[in-house]
C-alpha cells in the first residue's frame, strides 16, 4: 500500500533522506551495517505541497528540519547569494548543512553527521514516516 505525506515547508528548510535501491538496502541489513544518509537539499523558496511518497521498494528514511524563526530579507538574500548558486553541486548532506552556517553561524556545531544532527540551535527536527 502507497503511503504519500503532504507536508508544507517553509523557506529554509532542510530535508535529509536515506535513498538506496533495494539491494543496498538488503546488503545493509544482512551485513547489519546502518546506512548513512546520502541525500540533502535546501529549499530556499518553500514549499507547499512537498510530496514524500513510501513504498516498499522504495523506502526512504527522510528527516526536516524547519527553521524556529523565519529568515529575515537579508538572511533570504544571503541564502540566494550562497545556496543557489551551489544548490545543484552539493553531495555531501555535511556540505548542506555547513552552507547553512554561511547564512546563520553558529547554527550547526560538530564536524560528523551525527554531531550536525544533534545540535542545531535554529531548527526543529521532525522524522517523516
Amino acid at each position: 500500500m502507497k503511503k504519500i505525506e503532504f507536508k508544507n515547508l517553509p523557506a529554509g528548510s532542510i530535508v535529509l533522506a536515506k535513498k538506496y535501491n533495494l539491494w543496498d538496502r538488503f546488503k545493509a541489513w544482512i551485513t547489519r551495517k546502518p546506512l548513512k544518509y546520502n541525500d540533502a537539499w535546501i529549499d530556499p523558496f518553500g514549499c507547499s505541497g512537498f510530496l514524500f511518497q513510501d513504498t516498499f521498494w522504495t523506502k526512504h528514511n527522510v528527516f526536516t528540519f524547519t527553521p524556529r524563526k523565519k529568515y529575515s530579507h537579508k538572511e533570504m538574500l544571503k541564502m540566494f547569494e550562497t545556496i543557489l548558486p551551489n544548490l545543484l553541486l552539493m553531495d555531501d548532506p555535511v556540505e548542506a548543512l555547513l552552507m547553512v552556517n554561511q547564512i546563520r553561524p553558529n547554527t550547526f556545531s560538530g564536524v560528523t553527521l551525527e554531531e550536525l544532527l544533534e545540535d542545531n540551535k535554529y531548527y526543529t527536527k521532525k522524522e517523516v514516516k
